[in-house]
């Protein structure tokens, strides 16, 4: 029972440590949150709920990038006037994506994220222009 219980308390402090870095960048950068919480997911929650992987890491990202903003905006450093020209369709996008997850099987989520991490990648390192 003990071996039980300290993997848990080691399970939560990497959940906890994960989600501190997810945090740090996605308030330094703006963005690569969701990939360090999709990977330690996908390390915790192995198995027949990797679809929950993609929904918790979206629930973690709008909590990072809500408070983000939030200090973005009070700083003054956040256009508002700009916000419902990309807020508007990215929300209609989030619905869209949210109801073909159900749709889309788990190996094209994760060959969709593999292109996407590789094409951001190449691209924030000058390999594509």
């Amino acid at each position: 029972m003990y071996g039980m219980q300290d993997r848990s308390v080691r399970r939560g402090i990497l959940l906890a440590c994960a989600s501190f870095a997810a945090g740090f960048l996605n308030g330094l950068l703006g963005t690569g949150g969701g990939m360090v919480l999709i990977f330690t997911l996908s390390f915790l929650l192995r198995g027949a709920r990797s679809k929950e992987v993609f929904v918790l890491s979206s629930a973690g990202v709008l909590t990072f990038s809500a408070v983000s903003a939030a200090l973005y905006g009070f700083g003054g450093r956040l256009d508002a006037a700009m916000l419902p020209r990309f807020a508007i369709p990215g929300a209609v996008g989030g619905v869209i994506g949210a109801w073909l997850l159900d749709r889309i099987g788990i190996r094209w989520l994760r060959r969709i994220f593999a292109v996407l991490l590789l094409y951001s990648g190449l691209k924030l390192t000058g390999v594509i222009p």
